[in-house]
């Protein structure tokens, strides 16, 4: 997972397709997006469509807080079968001047 673009209150990340995915791929990314300085509330949006690679799939992230750090991670899914949890990646909102 990369943490692309933020500004204000909005922010992308782009996600690479999981490896081990069941025989009708992947239907959907769960996100934990956590405030963590200063620390506050995570959420939990998914994101679709998952993009086989070497396409990534792009996800919007809105109703941040602006010059907040986030940390945030996805799991592939298709109903109860589910991919390990990546690894968070972080990304600061930039401050209205």
């Amino acid at each position: 997972m990369v943490a692309g673009s933020a500004d204000l209150s909005t922010a992308t990340v782009s996600i690479m397709r999981a490896d081990l995915a069941p025989p009708t791929g992947w239907s959907q990314y769960n996100l934990t997006v956590c405030a963590i300085s200063p620390a506050g509330a995570c959420t939990y949006p998914t994101c679709t469509p998952v993009r086989a690679p070497p396409n990534p799939t792009s996800c919007a992230l809105t109703g941040l807080n602006q010059g907040t750090t986030y940390r945030v991670t996805a799991r592939a899914v298709r109903g109860s079968a589910g991919s390990a949890t990546s690894a968070g990646k972080s990304f600061k909102t930039l401050v209205q001047e």
